[in-house]
């Protein structure tokens, strides 16, 4: 959870704003969970939504940047990925985060077997397993955008009706 605070023009106070950090886990963090990020901050910031997106892979090369049509498929939902560069799981990383998703119920094991002390917040983006796209053509990934896109849309209803 971050806060930050915001100078209001009209108000000579300060705002005090709390920000909840979800971390997308999938395997290289080119595909899904960089789509993810992409998507959830694009919709967040659209919403005006105190959450805020990061990302990571449990093999991640880092540095590598989202595939081509993981930044394609993420540009219908409004999210520029051609700046992300993949990073790999740290405990640094699952610490910063308020809720941790994982693309399929094998990194949700793998990353608790990481760190079994986050297991209070670490869940699966959705029921079912978000299939890897990484080497499928262009409708593969669009698939998963829209997968990941409903999921998040979701995921922020969820936010907007806790926080009223």
């Amino acid at each position: 959870m971050h806060i930050s605070f915001c100078h209001l023009d009209n108000v000579k106070e300060r705002e005090i704003i709390v920000v909840k950090t979800i971390l997308f886990v999938c395997t290289g963090n080119t595909c899904r969970s960089a789509m993810a990020e992409g998507i959830l901050n694009t919709m967040a910031q659209t919403r005006h939504s105190h959450v805020h997106a990061i990302s990571c892979g449990l093999a991640a090369y880092p540095g590598d940047p989202a595939t081509p049509q993981a930044i394609a498929a993420a540009r219908r939902y409004g999210a520029d990925l051609t700046q992300h560069r993949a990073r790999r799981v740290t405990k640094y990383i699952l610490e910063e985060a308020d809720v941790i998703l994982c693309m399929t119920r094998q990194q949700k094991q793998m990353l608790l077997k990481f760190a079994p002390d986050q297991k209070e917040k670490v869940f699966c983006l959705c029921d079912r397993d978000i299939t890897d796209p990484f080497g499928g053509d262009r409708t593969v990934y669009e698939n998963v955008a829209e997968e990941i896109f409903h999921e998040v849309g979701r995921i922020l209803d969820q936010e907007e009706k806790q926080e009223l």
